[in-house]
């Protein structure tokens, strides 16, 4: 039997391809001068265009139409499944097999092409930079992520820092991870409140940001922190590589009901946020982001192809079922990309934590989910 603790990571084998959404197909007659001539005339985008769409219709009788939108990958697990307590769930994504390549277009459209159709159409691609890309469209590439479930502790800022570190070194050595994701505002603990306010939490959180570009190396690191910027405060997701900050989410829907009243304390976001990992576009999502359509939306319209969301997303009664089947589902029916989606663990007061944390295939099907609580 597997031993399983409480980290749970996915492979994901995403193909490389175009980025954009393909034009109309052009004619098939005269093939190879068409789209040699369009190579010459256009950008690397839409030099390939008329490539794919000719040599799928008329050399291969393969109907473009047909493979719109079948940039969903086909999940494989690996047959394990984690006890009730604790768990690592591995799976791998896949794109169509049988000798077919896939191309991976941000706008939606793509077409499946044999690969020994890419081999013959390579001389009509031309420039040698264009020529690699062309057919690197064979080669899938891999995309491992962490989703580290924890127990953080508000106000423990030095304390959640060091168990930051190590979830992220436990990522890159034991499971050979690119990504490893914390929860929402992981550094201060969730909820914070008033703490915000005082001028030792700003301090901390300082150090902290500084400990973790040190001290977490050899992978890329999503964690959620509250982000001071003069007298404004937002709910902030920060992207760490080897000592450099990648990128920075703030989050753009501050929930204010029930046990929320985060417009009380901070400054909503506006602008989507992608990450590029080993050739693999990630939105960048902060909880209450994903339970609205526009955040979702404007990072697939920005060319996410996937989801990466971190959450501090209290327990109730049917929360999971709410979740999975009335928010993330309908997220993922809309943008059409897989979700990640890592939860915090634990208790504060009256709060709740259930963990659950779960990964949903771009058909909308739950493939991996770590254990509650």
């Amino acid at each position: 039997m597997k031993q399983y603790d409480q980290y749970d990571h996915v492979d994901r084998g995403l193909q490389n391809g175009l980025h954009g959404g393909i034009g109309e197909p052009a004619p098939h007659e005269d093939h190879a001068a068409q789209s040699e001539q369009q190579v010459e005339d256009g950008g690397a985008e839409e030099q390939l265009r008329a490539l794919y769409a000719d040599a799928a219709r008329s050399s291969q009788g393969i109907d473009p139409q047909k493979h719109q939108g079948d940039q969903n990958p086909i999940q494989i697990q690996d047959g394990e499944h984690p006890p009730a307590q604790g768990g690592i769930t591995v799976a791998t994504v896949e794109w169509p097999a049988q000798g077919m390549i896939f191309s991976l277009c941000a706008g939606g459209v793509g077409f499946a092409l044999p690969s020994s159709l890419i081999q013959n159409s390579a001389p009509y691609v031309t420039g040698s930079a264009l020529r690699e890309q062309f057919m690197n469209l064979s080669a899938p590439k891999q995309l491992r992520c962490v989703m580290a479930q924890l127990n953080l502790v508000v106000g423990d800022v030095d304390g959640n820092t060091s168990r930051i570190v190590a979830a992220a070194n436990e990522a890159r050595d034991r499971y050979r991870a690119d990504i490893v994701m914390l929860p929402e505002l992981a550094v201060s603990g969730y909820p914070p409140e008033d703490l915000l306010f005082h001028s030792g939490m700003r301090l901390q959180v300082a150090r902290s940001l500084e400990r973790l570009k040190q001290e977490v190396r050899g992978i890329t690191l999503i964690a959620g922190y509250p982000e001071y910027a003069g007298a404004k405060i937002f709910n902030s997701a920060i992207v760490i590589r080897d000592g450099r900050v990648l990128a920075n989410h703030r989050k753009a829907c501050l929930p204010n009901y029930r046990v929320f009243d985060e417009k009380r304390y901070f400054t909503p976001g506006t602008e989507p946020t992608i990450i590029d990992v080993h050739g693999v576009k990630a939105g960048v999502l902060v909880c209450e982001d994903v339970w609205d359509s526009s955040p979702a939306h404007q990072a697939r319209q920005a060319g996410a192809q996937v989801l990466l969301v971190i959450n501090a997303s209290p327990y109730e009664v049917h929360k999971q079922t709410q979740r999975e089947q009335h928010v993330v589902r309908e997220r993922v029916r809309e943008a059409g990309v897989p979700v990640v989606f890592v939860n915090l663990v634990g208790g504060q007061d009256e709060l709740v934590f259930d963990g659950n944390s779960f990964v949903m295939d771009a058909h909308g099907t739950v493939t991996q989910r770590a254990p509650a609580f």
